[in-house]
């Protein structure tokens, strides 16, 4: 049977440069948790859970290192790591929908100096919605037949009514 003898060195120099990818900490968690047991490394072990939080993607480590309840332990640092990458999402998503409207309303402009400025919605003019159905065409009573007509019927001499 073939062994790996040096499956514990090569799971040791895999953590220690294992990093976090993009918003991903459910990989990087997986990832750590297994190399950290092939390693020999205990989870409860605070230089367990110091590497760990290097791995993290470092707007997320600071803003662990921020928070009024710092993590110490692995899952303290797991959790705290959860809770600021949904706070960030949630934060990104607010701010997306305002960026949208005004993208979709404020369109830019350049001003003279050359930067450009947004306008707001509100700011800008908006054409009426018409309905084409609903259009009356004014004929005038043009000749003195027509106008005699009128005078007898009692109507108007522009919208005959």
């Amino acid at each position: 049977m073939f062994m790996d003898t040096t499956k514990k060195q090569k799971a040791q120099s895999q953590l220690k440069h294992l990093q976090m990818k993009e918003e991903d900490l459910d990989t990087y968690v997986a990832k750590f948790r297994h190399l950290a047991r092939d390693a020999g490394y205990d989870l409860t072990a605070l230089g367990t859970a110091d590497l760990f939080a290097l791995g993290l993607r470092k707007n997320i480590y600071d803003a662990c290192m921020y928070r009024d309840d710092q993590p110490e332990t692995f899952d303290q640092w797991v959790e705290a790591a959860k809770k600021e990458l949904t706070k960030r999402a949630k934060r990104y998503a607010m701010q997306e929908s305002a960026y949208q409207v005004l993208a979709y309303h404020g369109k830019p402009y350049k001003r003279s100096n050359g930067r450009q400025k947004y306008v707001h919605p509100n700011d800008r003019t908006v054409p009426m919605d018409i309905d084409l159905p609903t259009y009356t065409y004014v004929r005038r009573a043009s000749t003195e037949e027509d106008k005699e007509r009128l005078r007898a019927k009692g109507a108007c001499f522009y919208c005959e009514q």
